[in-house]
């Protein structure tokens, strides 16, 4: 069940402060058992929490970190927490507050919420138990029930796998009645199956580890891709993006072309992705990264400083100062004007800007450039050199990506008057 709410602001002025919004009060804290009290816990990634421990400590809430002994000591800074909060708490109206401040956590998406009559004990010992799950191949893996980006997928998995269902069904006989997470502009609430007939051995199966792996790709790419279109505004202009879809739908192909390169650490995700913001979705393929590529990603290191070496060496190529200012767009205005979609042939002269600096490269991204035309179906000179010089700054595949969806359908629906539907759409971006 997806249930629409208002996350709260700040409540400048408002008297007494909510700790949720009126929506899910009752989902959260309602009372409707006759003969027991539903307790309302929470379970908190302290991973996107700064200070997570102290702030539990200061709040004087029951609270435990799920790992034990040394585990806690070492990772209970990025550690699942089990919280038992109330409607009165700070904690909880912090968890429920949108805003970009440290207290505000809406969107940090950090916790997951369970409704029971089980005791905080029995809970804790209870979890604990699907912390790490094997695999059908026998390998251990950490199970994250307590993410929230995917809890439709990890809610499906504890609903229809027979084993994962004991999840709901402690073994004291306290069920747990609701589990709800945060997503967008709503909660998401999944109520238990049945209870299991008999015990089955807890495993986590491969269609099921698939398809919570991929949900958490998809939300990872899906935040990357809003985080990345808020913070370069004047580069989205330069792009003609004007909502964060396409930055999100790009991100998803970047993401795929991580995993080719051997890149799974979610840092050196997204470094890549802000990279391919600027140099186009596939500029790994581009000849002119091959240098970079080579002497960067070939040699054997730590990924971080892989890709490190991969920026610096970028950086150091008017390829970088064309995608990263206007310094491209006023090439590209320059060389319309002065017609260079009528001349026979570009002079690689006039595509150095572009970090092509030769014949010899020019005759090499060319060669790109002609297989994608023809792909496309560009018969007519003008086509063909317009796409060539708008891949020199948005590299030969630009038709493909999904940030140039408007010179996409400049270029299959103006076939008579491209060179000033290009021109135009230039000088808006230039503004």
């Amino acid at each position: 069940m997806r249930l629409p709410i208002t996350p709260l602001d700040k409540q400048f002025a408002v008297f007494p402060k909510r700790s949720v919004p009126d929506e899910c009060y009752d989902a959260l804290f309602g009372q409707d058992l006759p003969d027991a009290a539903l307790n309302t816990y929470a379970v908190i990634d302290a991973a996107k929490i700064t200070d997570l421990r102290d702030s539990l400590e200061q709040a004087a809430l029951p609270h435990a970190c799920l790992f034990k002994g040394q585990g806690a000591e070492e990772w209970g800074d990025a550690a699942p927490w089990l919280v038992k909060i109330t409607p009165e708490d700070d904690l909880t109206r912090a968890l429920f507050t949108k805003g970009d401040k440290p207290w505000q956590l809406w969107d940090h998406q950090a916790a997951i919420f369970l409704r029971t009559t089980a005791r905080f004990a029995d809970l804790h010992a209870h979890l604990r138990k699907f912390l790490k799950l094997t695999d059908e191949a026998g390998k251990w893996f950490f199970f994250r029930f307590w993410e929230a980006k995917a809890f439709r997928s990890i809610a499906a998995a504890l609903s229809e796998d027979a084993a994962l269902s004991r999840f709901w069904w402690p073994e004291d006989a306290h069920p747990i009645r609701t589990m709800i997470a945060p997503d967008r502009d709503a909660l998401l609430l999944c109520a238990p199956p049945n209870a299991p007939d008999k015990q089955e051995s807890l495993r986590l199966s491969t269609p099921l580890r698939a398809q919570i792996d991929d949900a958490t790709d998809h939300r990872f790419c899906d935040e990357m891709g809003q985080t990345l279109f808020a913070t370069a505004p004047r580069h989205m202009q330069r792009l003609g993006v004007t909502d964060p879809e396409p930055v999100k739908a790009a991100l998803a192909h970047v993401f795929g072309m991580t995993q080719h390169y051997g890149f799974t650490r979610r840092s050196d995700c997204a470094r890549l992705m802000s990279m391919a913001l600027f140099y186009g979705t596939w500029f790994l393929w581009d000849p002119r990264a091959s240098d970079a590529v080579a002497t960067s990603l070939a040699i054997p290191s730590a990924s971080s400083l892989q890709l490190r070496r991969l920026d610096l060496a970028l950086q150091e190529t008017s390829w970088h100062q064309a995608v990263t200012s206007d310094a491209g767009l006023s090439t590209l205005q320059s060389l319309l004007a002065t017609g260079a979609l009528q001349a026979d042939r570009l002079d690689p002269r006039q595509l150095a800007p572009f970090g092509i600096i030769s014949p010899g490269h020019l005759e090499q991204f060319s060669g790109l450039c002609a297989q994608q035309q023809d792909q496309a179906g560009f018969r007519l000179p003008a086509q063909r050199r317009a796409h060539l010089l708008l891949s020199c700054l948005y590299t030969p595949w630009f038709l493909s990506d999904p940030l140039h969806s408007i010179l996409q359908k400049i270029f299959y629906a103006h076939t008579h008057d491209l060179p000033e539907q290009l021109a135009c759409e230039i000088e808006k971006r230039l503004i």
